[in-house]
Parts: structure tokens; sequence; C-alpha cells
């Protein structure tokens, strides 16, 4: 069996060396290394060079082509020349090399996506771990400080209030986050189709927190027009009680944060 490997710049040396070292112990095989013109060829590995002892050209005829792999091939790809010196491949091989180069592809966006999905956990669980530790630190904060007997609605408590997504106070922007996430990414997806089926205007609503993560109330700034619209976001806010305790930092200055957003239904609700 004659076997002729083809050498061209920048090619893997593994590629190349490894079929050689294989084909050379096979009984009755002639392995011969070939390059467009003889002599030696760079590699992707430096310094390293193979020698082509002949020409295509000289080669008659040939049992097995061997092309190896490298950054080089996508120059390869363009070098007419060596192209005809390799001869036109059947159609057959071309479909088959389609098909691998696109099975190869989606091998390559799945490990991509895997990768991201990944990532996206990994972000979330940071996030859980984080609220909890703010959580438990709240709760260690209440657990020393006096607690008022009077309801909330008769208190003279500490408030503060975030009507949209900037402040100057950094804790209170991003307890106010938190809690639009869990809202938005926790609500079901049924809920929010069939709230934005039903024409309706788009709502502003204040939510009060109190400290310990529960609802104080709900209050319609500019309501939908809807009633069920309007019961339908007392269901979801509540729903989602009791929600993260203020950290130690926003619990020592405020009992209750007002968090005023106008919400949005389409494929998910949207907070702004």
């Amino acid at each position: 069996m004659h076997v002729t490997l083809v050498l061209f710049p920048q090619l893997t040396p593994l590629d190349a060396v490894g079929p050689y070292e294989a084909l050379i112990r096979m009984p009755q095989s002639v392995v011969e290394l070939a390059a467009m013109q003889p002599g030696p060829m760079t590699t992707s590995r430096g310094p390293l060079l193979l020698n082509a002892d002949r020409s295509l050209a000289s080669i008659a005829s040939t049992d097995v082509l061997l092309v190896p792999g490298g950054p080089g091939t996508r120059a390869l790809e363009r070098d007419e020349a060596l192209l005809a010196e390799l001869g036109t491949p059947p159609p057959e091989l071309k479909e088959r090399v389609r098909r691998a180069q696109k099975e190869a592809a989606r091998i390559r966006e799945e490990k991509e996506e895997d990768a991201r999905r990944a990532a996206r956990r990994e972000a979330m669980g940071r996030q859980l771990n984080e609220e909890a530790d703010r959580r438990k630190a709240a709760e260690a904060a209440a657990a020393t400080r006096p607690q008022s007997t009077l309801p909330y609605s008769y208190s003279s408590a500490r408030r503060a209030r975030l009507w949209g997504r900037s402040d100057a106070n950094a804790e209170l922007v991003l307890y106010a986050e938190a809690w639009a996430r869990k809202i938005q990414f926790n609500t079901p997806v049924e809920t929010v189709r069939e709230v934005a089926k039903r024409p309706h205007t788009t709502p502003m609503v204040t939510v009060a927190i109190r400290s310990d993560g529960s609802v104080e109330s709900v209050t319609f700034v500019v309501s939908s027009g809807v009633a069920e619209v309007d019961e339908a976001i007392r269901r979801i806010v509540q729903s989602h009680a009791v929600y993260p305790p203020f950290p130690p930092a926003l619990s020592r200055e405020y009992d209750v944060v007002e968090v005023r957003r106008t919400w949005h239904f389409d494929t998910a609700i949207r907070l702004y």
C-alpha cells in the first residue's frame, strides 16, 4: 500500500507524525512525505520542521492521500495549485465532509450554550447566597432591636421612598432591584400571559415592604383600568412574600421601604 502524506506550512506536527508512525509499521506499506516543493516545511510548533522528500507532481499515483490538520489548512483551502495536485474529491466525500462540519458546529454550539447556562446558574447561586447572608444578618439585627407593639399603620415607622430606580442610597437601590427580580423571575408564565392578553392601561404601583420582608400595602398610583388586572398585581405581590429582610445598613435607617414602579406585561413582567 502506497501512502502519500501531504505537508504544507503551519500544519500540526502530531497530525502528521502520529499517522506516519502507525502506517510505517503496516506490512508492505510505503509512506512518502510530499509537498508542492521538496524540502523543510514549517509547522505550528515554531522551530520544529518536517521534511518533504518529494514533490506532489512527481507522484503518479497513490493508494492513500493523507492531509493532516493545523492552522495552515485555512490557507490550503485557497491554494488552487495545491488543490489541483490533490485532485477533486468525489461528490459523496464532499457531502460527508459538509455533514461532519455541520455536526461539529452543532456540538460546539451545544457546548457553548451549556457553558452559558452553567455561568447563569452560578451567578444565580451567588445571588441567592448573598441574599441569604443579608437575610440572616437582618434577622440577627432585628432580634436585638426593640419591637413596637403598635400596628404599622399607627406607628411612626421610618420610611424610605424610592420612586424609580436611582437614589443616593445604594443599599436602598440594591434592595429594590432584588425585590423586583424576585417578582420578574418567579411569576409563572401563564399568569403573565393571562394579564398581558387583557387590554389595559400601564399601571403604576407603590409596594410598601416592612424590614422583615412582609408586605404592608399595595397602592395603585395609576390603575390599569381593569379590576382583574389590578387584582392580579396584588396577588402577584403577595404570592412572593415574604421578601428578603432589609440588610443591616438599611434596617438601621428604615422600618418600611416604599417602591414605586410601572408594571409592563408581555412575555414576562417588567418593572420600570
